[in-house]
């Protein structure tokens, strides 16, 4: 074999190990606790807004109180990596986008998985400021956003993150 020919075949190896390594050693926020803040929401978080967690319950920004209808566990679904956001206090609902509407409810993940399931960016490596995009359906590539920046304004998907737009950071 030339030269030529051996270095073609170690770049592509290398290539190869490299993307296994990556998604091998990707982060993982699976099963940890978070309270979204909105950043921009005036520093308002992701709330339920019942005690009691039912599908159709909307979501939107309350102030931090730290209870449990601000509690969220990221669950990694492990056949593509995609994202589901849950309520701490009953993990069967996840965040969802309302098909009327476009605001984000509550819903079983069993049966709303097209519109539950996200892709998670970390734009900062380090846990601290995520944006989530649907990852399928109809209505792939909706941010999750807050529509406001007080007590009750409501959390919705929306069109795509163009880099400047706080409303989709959290």
């Amino acid at each position: 074999m030339n030269l030529k020919k051996k270095i073609v075949a170690l770049g592509m190896v290398c290539a190869l190990a490299l993307g296994m390594a990556t998604s091998a050693f990707a982060a993982d926020y699976s099963g940890q606790q978070y309270f979204f803040k909105a950043y921009g929401g005036a520093g308002s978080v992701l709330n339920t807004w019942s005690s009691s967690v039912k599908a159709g319950d909307p979501i939107r920004l309350f102030n931090f109180t730290g209870d449990a209808s601000q509690k969220w566990v990221l669950v990694r679904n492990s056949s593509d990596g995609t994202y589901s956001i849950r309520v701490k206090a009953n993990t069967y609902y996840a965040i969802n986008r309302s098909n009327g509407s476009g605001h984000a409810i509550l819903w079983d993940w069993i049966n709303g998985q097209a519109d539950s399931n996200m892709s998670l960016n970390d734009h900062n490596s380090g846990g601290k400021t995520f944006t989530f995009h649907l990852a399928g359906g109809a209505h792939k590539w909706e941010y999750l956003r807050a529509e406001g920046s007080g007590y009750g304004a409501y959390v919705s998907f929306g069109p795509a993150y163009n880099g400047n737009d706080a409303s989709v950071l959290w």
